[in-house]
C-alpha cells in the first residue's frame, strides 16, 4: 500500500532525486549498465515491484539548466 513511499526511498537512498511525479534523477553521471544495475537490485530488493511495473524509461540528458528564474523573472 505504501508503493510509491518505497520505491521513492529506496532510489533516494541509492543516490536519485525525486522530481515531480515519477520521474527521478540521478544525483551523479551514470552509465546505461549502472541504471541496469540499479533497477536489477530495485527489482531484487522490493520483489512485489516485478508483478506492478508496466513501464520503466532511462533518458540520457547531459547538462542541465533550471528555468525557473527565467518564467520568474
Amino acid at each position: 500500500t505504501n508503493a510509491y513511499y518505497d520505491i521513492k526511498k529506496y532510489l533516494e537512498d541509492i543516490g536519485y532525486l525525486h522530481r515531480q511525479g515519477s520521474g527521478y534523477i540521478s544525483v551523479n553521471f551514470l552509465n546505461l549498465s549502472e541504471v541496469e544495475q540499479d533497477m536489477i537490485n530495485m527489482g531484487n530488493d522490493l520483489p512485489w515491484i516485478k508483478l506492478c511495473i508496466k513501464r520503466i524509461d532511462v533518458t540520457s540528458v547531459g547538462d542541465r539548466y533550471d528555468m525557473v528564474k527565467v518564467i520568474k523573472d
